[in-house]
């Protein structure tokens, strides 16, 4: 896989992001869900993306991968004004396809509508976008983590804790991130998809457990130009356990 990493500084914040060269005419900005890798995850997602020639740039939002954090507690919507500043960077002449996951989904869904005119399609995987309640593992790992310097002591009780959570990763955020965490998962974005005119692909994994189909379902009824996909017996990791299907699903949207 050809492949190439850049730093630029936005706002005083380093910024890393991939590059993946195509032949498409268009380009692809994809954002990552909440994890601590940032867009690393995606590597095998993005060598897919490049065979289907589709020119790709990864972004690590701050805080994020490589990635420096923000100099405070930011909102979704300071996420998606960033981002925008980047593609203004990166991509200055034309609008682009994005393309969000998880919580990379609700920062594209506010970007699309707050800067229509750099966006022109949308591709939303398992994004996080209902949150009027945060999910029974965020109020675990809400709760537990002010914990966890006890449980990190006993081994037998650091299993038990990554097994209920899974959320090694928001135990190694500093204080800053975890407030943005703590922030981000209470801001629901549903009354926003009224205002999105954008065509919009929804792809969603059957079994997922940390945001259900059912508010796959309610997204999809509340964006007028939308369709969902949904993967069969996939859970939230879309890009981990179907790679190859989803960058063919978004080639297929994108320009069929």
């Amino acid at each position: 896989m050809t492949i190439s990493e850049y730093n630029i500084n936005i706002d005083g914040i380093k910024t890393h992001y991939y590059k993946v060269d195509g032949n498409s005419t268009k380009t692809l900005i994809l954002l990552h869900g909440w994890n601590t890798h940032g867009i690393k995850s995606w590597l095998q997602t993005l060598s897919f993306l490049e065979k289907e020639s589709i020119k790709t740039i990864a972004i690590d939002m701050p805080g994020f991968g490589k990635s420096t954090e923000p100099k405070s507690v930011w909102s979704t919507d300071q996420y998606a004004t960033f981002i925008k500043k980047v593609i203004d960077e990166v991509q200055p002449n034309s609008a682009v396809d994005i393309a969000g996951h998880s919580f990379g989904g609700s920062v594209a869904t506010v970007l699309s509508v707050l800067y229509p005119s750099k966006i022109n399609k949308l591709v939303l995987m398992s994004a996080a976008i209902i949150r009027n309640q945060p999910s029974t593992k965020q109020r675990i790992i809400t709760k537990l983590s002010k914990l966890f310097g006890f449980i990190k002591k006993n081994p037998l009780l650091r299993k038990i804790w990554h097994k209920i959570t899974r959320a090694q990763d928001y135990t190694k955020l500093s204080g800053i991130m975890k407030d943005i965490f703590q922030k981000v998962v209470r801001e629901d974005k549903l009354y926003i998809l009224k205002q999105l005119e954008k065509e919009t692909l929804i792809i969603w994994g059957e079994n997922d457990k940390m945001t259900p189909l059912s508010d796959g379902k309610i997204i999809q009824e509340n964006i007028k130009n939308s369709k969902i996909i949904i993967f069969k017996n996939v859970n939230h990791g879309l890009h981990i356990y179907e790679p190859k299907n989803l960058a063919k699903t978004i080639k297929k949207f994108l320009y069929d």
